[in-house]
């Protein structure tokens, strides 16, 4: 699906995300994605059963992203071949060594699309929630949130967000996507470092939306005004990633 030249992919940001990575390299685990038996061993479900997966707070044996804790869950796009591999990055894989708690979580999702595939369909951004699809694992999203809820049979199998990992990237593989690769981060005050580039993709998600409403002749560039746009805040911010992507470029020259 052509979806026109005002759109702009996220590449910017992926590069931006990757190397904060990098500069913390020491502290991710690193997975080719491909093992079944992880998928096998959560009872992954490629259809969707037609009701919800309810985990009650008396059968929890681990919370993540929950609503007092620090939640991210972002999906991040982009055309530029090779720039997207087909890995995991993670911070506590374990989730067996934080059971009982209520931690923090992030996912970034990372993937190379190609022009069959259009960039908002709203159904490419649910893939990554994991609605429905393992048994003792529920999950609520909320403004690129996620509250995920494992119930104490599924942490009995010893649930890793590797395992995570594995059913999104099926997902997003499954719907057409190139190549995935997806940062998970659980109990980890890195997370905080990552916040100036969600913040950027929402921004530019929002500007990409707009753009299309022109073309469409939904609004015209009239209605936009950046003077008075409430919106300018986030915008600077986009900018500025994308000053100090360069400088940094210049300096390894």
């Amino acid at each position: 699906m052509e979806t026109g030249k005002y759109i702009e992919d996220h590449t910017l940001l992926i590069e931006s995300a990757l190397d904060i990575i990098e500069e913390n390299k020491n502290k991710f685990e690193v997975f080719k994605f491909g093992n079944t038996e992880l998928l096998n061993l959560i009872d992954y479900k490629k259809e969707c059963p037609s009701r919800d997966y309810v985990v009650l707070g008396e059968d929890t044996a681990l919370e993540l992203g929950s609503p007092d804790t620090h939640s991210v869950n972002r999906l991040f796009w982009t055309r530029k071949p090779g720039l997207v591999k087909n890995r995991s990055l993670i911070i506590n894989n374990s989730l067996k060594d934080l059971e009982k708690e209520r931690v923090s979580f992030m996912q970034l999702v990372f993937i190379e699309i190609d022009d069959s595939v259009d960039p908002y369909d709203s159904d490419l951004y649910r893939l990554k929630n994991l609605t429905k699809v393992i048994p003792g694992l529920m999950t609520r999203s909320q403004q690129n949130k996620i509250w995920i809820r494992i119930n104490r049979e599924l942490m009995k199998k010893n649930i890793t967000l590797r395992a995570i990992g594995e059913a999104v990237a099926e997902r997003y593989m499954s719907r057409g996507a190139v190549s995935v690769e997806i940062v998970l981060i659980a109990h980890d005050d890195i997370i905080t470092e990552f916040h100036e580039i969600s913040t950027a993709a929402e921004v530019l998600s929002r500007s990409n939306r707009k753009q299309r409403w022109i073309e469409d002749g939904v609004i015209s560039c009239e209605d936009l005004d950046c003077s008075s746009c409430s919106e300018k805040v986030y915008c600077d911010t986009l900018k500025q990633i994308a000053v100090k992507k360069k400088e940094k470029r210049r300096s390894h020259v």
